[in-house]
């Protein structure tokens, strides 16, 4: 059985509501166990959260726009990174251990991976592994950009931190 219960940004749950003016959050259940959350603006989708189906409410994947993230078993971050208007990864891409350690960072264009071909680029001459910790300067973002288009972007580019969305599931839940 399906539920939906909405919440909006003062704290106020409403059975229904007009979501072409809603601001706020959409719950959904899914026997008895939280399954979404879908953040909204006036009308429109900002993202959604969804959950593992377990017991207690265990994130399993954010979608916002074009940030994406996953989460392993026990909360913690496995994986973020951007998409295009095509769902093809597009920017940077970061892969963290069970416990929260950053193991790799790889960039893509269009799904295709160009980690190798930045590097090049911004003339670093070690391996991909010392790579991940490199932080480009203000004018190698702009370089990149003018190489890969728009849709390329860093996750630095956006305001989502994970707390973020464990605050959204805190406020939804209370």
């Amino acid at each position: 059985m399906t539920t939906k219960q909405y919440k909006d940004l003062t704290g106020n749950t409403f059975d229904s509501v007009q979501l072409n003016s809603f601001s706020g959050y959409e719950i959904k259940k899914e026997f008895s166990k939280i399954s979404y959350i879908t953040e909204y603006l006036d009308g429109e989708v900002l993202g959604t959260i969804s959950f593992r189906p377990t017991k207690l409410p265990v994130i399993f994947s954010v979608k916002y726009g074009n940030y994406r993230e996953e989460r392993y078993n026990h909360g913690g971050i496995s994986s973020r990174y951007v998409v295009n208007k095509d769902s093809k990864l597009s920017g940077e891409y970061t892969r963290y251990t069970s416990a929260g350690v950053l193991t790799e960072v790889r960039y893509f264009n269009d799904s295709t991976e160009v980690t190798t071909d930045i590097m090049n680029f911004v003339n670093f001459s070690g391996s991909t592994e010392e790579f991940m910790n490199y932080e480009f300067g203000e004018d190698e973002h702009f370089n990149i950009y003018m190489q890969y288009g728009a849709y390329f972007k860093f996750l630095d580019e956006y305001d989502y931190i994970p707390k973020r969305f464990d605050d959204i599931v805190a406020y939804c839940l209370q």
